[in-house]
């Protein structure tokens, strides 16, 4: 069982000498109050389909489980008018601490959120300098509602 603690930040600037970056394509099939279930797909080449807890807190159960690529491509098929958000994600490390920097695009260009996965809700993390403020708690930032609410809708 998996449980992801995470905070949430904005980013100024991608800093430079990252590790990877990848495309994510990022579906939502359902979400109730308890549970968010998307369909992700990875370089148009890899597709997971996840379950990730809907809650107040940082902490959550999230359920992943890749899926063959061909199934993920019948299922957007199926269901053309699901919400989704699109995305490459910038992997970097700063003081052992792996960075996921989402550079959005679509709708929600020009938006940069690096979340950092913790081993515990009170770790101590050092912010690096090219972000701005922590979003972890504002929920216009949470990518279900950036699928629903775009940037581009309500950005200052």
């Amino acid at each position: 069982m998996n449980i992801e603690i995470e905070r949430k930040f904005i980013v100024k600037k991608i800093p430079e000498l990252v590790k990877s970056t990848i495309d994510i394509k990022q579906y939502y099939l359902m979400k109730d109050n308890s549970m968010v279930q998307r369909l992700r797909i990875f370089d148009n080449s890899k597709s997971i389909i996840s379950f990730k807890q809907n809650t107040k807190n940082i902490s959550r159960y999230e359920f992943e489980y890749e899926i063959p690529f061909e199934d993920a491509n019948k299922i957007i098929e199926i269901m053309p008018h699901m919400p989704c958000i699109q995305k490459k994600r910038h992997i970097y490390y700063e003081n052992n601490i792996m960075w996921e920097i989402d550079e959005f695009y679509g709708s929600n260009l020009n938006l940069i959120i690096a979340e950092v996965e913790l081993d515990s809700e009170n770790q101590n993390i050092d912010i690096p300098n090219w972000i701005t403020k922590e979003v972890t708690y504002d929920k216009k930032y949470y990518n279900f509602n950036l699928a629903l609410n775009p940037y581009e809708k309500w950005k200052k």
